[in-house]
């Protein structure tokens, strides 16, 4: 809900019609705004589409002022390709991998109760999908997974591959801060870089030799509380900004415009020809 309507609103601040597409692999959620939008919003203003593949595609061939698509990378390239055709701005929040480091000598138990309630907020769904084997209890008729944690994994294992929707966090060990740079940058840019930490200098390294959307120190999903601070990826990430101010600013354009008075025509004669010798003492 948070992703569909944190774009929204800034778009319905900014003045402008929208449209809503949401994700066909929610069908109760989407059929739920499809009857709540009109009858709170006005209808000719907002709408909500559903649908799945023929329906994002008919939507793609239209010419928009702006596309905000939430989602994986593959699915981008689609999003960004058909904007391209009308030179369509877009912004793209795409998530991937969020790695978190750990100092060791930061409070292992702090950085444990932290990374674990921000991993397994919302039942996982935090911007990971799942990939590969895991142990745990399961009860597939409920669609019940229980919170897991994968130590040793290694750097090639498919739990590394791909967003992981669900409660489960693989624990790679590292010998130094140059290893998990190292181990950072030989990826895609993530959306958010966590890190635990108290020591200023490995604060600045993770700053200035990382790249990603965003940086938050000793904690998790903080940095969404502080609506002063943009948010988005870079990269395979995403771009572009959104959240409170920068949603409304991703829906504006930031028009120029001059008017120069009559009264100002004595002051501007001297570029008219033909040019006098004072004209030309101006020039540099």
């Amino acid at each position: 809900m948070i992703l569909t309507f944190q774009p929204f609103v800034g778009a319905i601040a900014a003045g402008r019609c929208a449209v809503i597409k949401p994700s066909e692999a929610v069908p109760h959620f989407s059929k739920l705004l499809a009857e709540v939008v009109p009858k709170y919003i006005d209808a000719s203003a907002y709408h909500v589409v559903n649908g799945a593949v023929p329906e994002t595609t008919k939507i793609l061939e239209l010419q928009w002022d702006h596309i905000f698509y939430t989602g994986n990378g593959r699915i981008a390239r689609i999003v960004a390709s058909a904007a391209a055709k009308h030179l369509t701005p877009c912004s793209l929040e795409l998530g991937d991998k969020s790695p978190a480091v750990v100092d060791a000598s930061y409070d292992m138990e702090v950085a444990a109760k932290r990374i674990l309630w921000g991993k397994y907020n919302n039942v996982g769904q935090a911007r990971e999908q799942v990939g590969g084997a895991f142990q745990g209890k399961r009860d597939p008729t409920r669609r019940r997974i229980e919170p897991v944690t994968v130590k040793g994994v290694d750097e090639n294992d498919s739990l590394l591959e791909e967003e992981i929707f669900g409660p489960i966090l693989p624990v790679i060990a590292v010998d130094s801060l140059d290893e998990a740079i190292d181990f950072i940058n030989a990826r895609p840019h993530p959306l958010v870089l966590y890190a635990f930490t108290e020591d200023p200098a490995v604060k600045e390294r993770l700053v200035n030799e990382t790249q990603s959307g965003g940086i938050a120190f000793n904690d998790t999903f903080q940095h969404l509380a502080v609506g002063e601070l943009p948010f988005l990826g870079i990269g395979e990430s995403g771009y572009g900004y959104q959240f409170m101010r920068y949603s409304f600013d991703a829906f504006t354009h930031l028009r120029s415009s001059v008017d120069i008075p009559k009264s100002e025509e004595p002051n501007l004669s001297l570029r008219y020809p033909p040019y006098k010798p004072e004209a030309y003492q101006l020039l540099p």
